[in-house]
């Protein structure tokens, strides 16, 4: 999707969707 929200991986950001970040890590 388009919206998404900003996740912190190392050094770097990635814009990831919600329903990929509530399934795991």
């Amino acid at each position: 999707s388009i919206r998404g929200v900003i996740k912190r991986d190392d050094s770097f950001v990635i814009w990831v969707d919600p329903a990929i970040v509530h399934a795991g890590d």
